[in-house]
């Protein structure tokens, strides 16, 4: 019996932790330090900068779910590099280079077209592949492949701030970056799709990685099958909205303390520096914790994996609630160390957990709907917790986050349970 393991395998892993380096890496992670030049070159108001930001979220948001469905019909090698082409031209956009009168304006248009672009190239079709292409290590592979949106956020915001102080370009510091940005970003992302990307093992003659044959007849028949359930069967089952819960849940609740870490730790009365040295050790474990928690998942399973992350999670709350109330700057550190554990599954657990209730047949567009949830809970729990933590105080904030991650590992773990059998579900695939 022959067990299928290549290199190429491994190279579509490589290829999605470059394509969620220039996607996420630069939309998410490089706004933060630019949006004060934004608002001193504009003369405008803080939410008229954040705009920006925001509306490229919520077109990704709603890009993804289209692009799953476009995907799950249409060759991933015909649609990534058009989607590349898109992103692109929406991060060089954004520097509006061709001009000495730059407007706000323009940049929200151009923030359609970043959105809708990485929604193509990021986290949606990066799920995809990892799960057309490997049945053993899934986890694994996720967790290396999701890892590019940490480490090119770290390398980018860097970047960025030596940008900021360094001109090399006549323009403004802010549409340098964006500039160089959107050059790398098309490189990187056109040239990874055109060149490395195949959107299952069959166009390379490969299945995919682990599976088993016993003859050439074997695999040419395996090679024909996809197993799962489809969308309109799995939207009806309890298994489908215990998912969906939980991929809001993680939205919500990890992106809720990421983005309000500075906030807290600055009203507890750490200094600026602190509080951003905090947030810095958090992404940098990150780089290392999501391959933990692949490598957990294939070892251990769902419900040890949702375990581990919940008791990370509660980890995370009791630092935070001592470090309120001691002065020991070894505290908010010690929290960016265990909050870089759980937030791993912030990019991990969606596609993986998706990935082990529904199979291959129809996971392109169910992941793409499971995505619009999690992405719901991304754009929510940011303004929910500052909100609520201005009017109410962090004590209730973090009672009521600790019970919605209780929740989120219920919903996964039930979720599984009730989706066991749906991955054996088979079709004949035409062609």
């Amino acid at each position: 019996m022959k067990v299928q393991k290549t290199n190429y395998h491994w190279l579509i892993v490589v290829a999605c932790f470059f394509l969620m380096a220039v996607s996420i890496g630069i939309l998410v992670n490089v706004f933060s330090p630019l949006a004060p030049r934004l608002v001193e070159y504009f003369g405008a108001n803080e939410s008229s900068v954040q705009l920006v930001f925001m509306i490229a979220v919520l077109a990704n948001l709603v890009g993804g779910a289209i692009a799953g469905r476009l995907m799950a019909k249409i060759s991933m090698q015909k649609l990534m590099p058009i989607y590349a082409v898109i992103m692109s031209v929406g991060i060089l956009g954004w520097s509006q280079f061709w001009t000495q009168t730059p407007s706000l304006g323009i940049m929200y248009l151009f923030s359609i077209l970043a959105g809708i672009g990485a929604s193509g190239v990021s986290i949606v079709p990066c799920g995809i592949l990892i799960n057309n292409w490997f049945e053993e290590r899934k986890g694994v592979a996720t967790g290396i492949a999701f890892t590019g949106s940490v480490a090119g956020g770290l390398l980018f915001v860097e970047l960025t701030k030596y940008l900021l102080v360094n001109d090399f370009i006549t323009a403004a510091g802010w549409q340098q970056v964006y500039l160089v940005l959107g050059i790398i970003a098309a490189v990187v992302s056109i040239s990874v799709t055109i060149l490395i990307v195949k959107g299952t093992p069959r166009d390379k003659g490969l299945l995919p990685y682990g599976a088993r044959q016993e003859s050439v007849d074997t695999a040419s028949t395996a090679m024909q099958e996809a197993t799962g359930i489809k969308l309109g069967k799995f939207i009806k089952t309890g298994s489908f909205w215990l998912l969906a819960v939980s991929g809001f849940i993680i939205g919500f609740s990890n992106l809720g303390v990421q983005n309000n870490i500075s906030v807290y730790l600055e009203g507890a009365g750490f200094n600026a520096n602190v509080a951003a040295t905090a947030f810095q050790i958090g992404l940098l474990v990150q780089i290392f914790a999501k391959f933990v928690l692949g490598w957990i998942y294939d070892k251990k399973g769902i419900v040890f994996g949702q375990l581990y992350c919940l008791a990370a999670f509660f980890g995370c709350i009791v630092i935070f609630i001592i470090a309120g109330g001691n002065s020991s700057v070894a505290l908010p550190y010690a929290f960016g160390a265990v909050f870089g554990l759980v937030s791993s599954m912030t990019t991990v657990t969606p596609p993986y957990l998706t990935a082990r209730i529904v199979g291959t047949k129809d996971y392109a567009t169910i992941f793409g709907v499971i995505s619009l949830f999690y992405g719901l809970g991304v754009a929510m729990g940011p303004i929910v917790v500052s909100g609520l933590s201005s009017s109410l105080g962090w004590t209730p904030v973090w009672i009521g986050l600790a019970v919605l991650m209780l929740i989120m590992t219920v919903t996964s773990i039930l979720s599984y349970s009730k989706g066991t059998g749906f991955t054996q579900i088979t079709e004949q695939v035409k062609g």
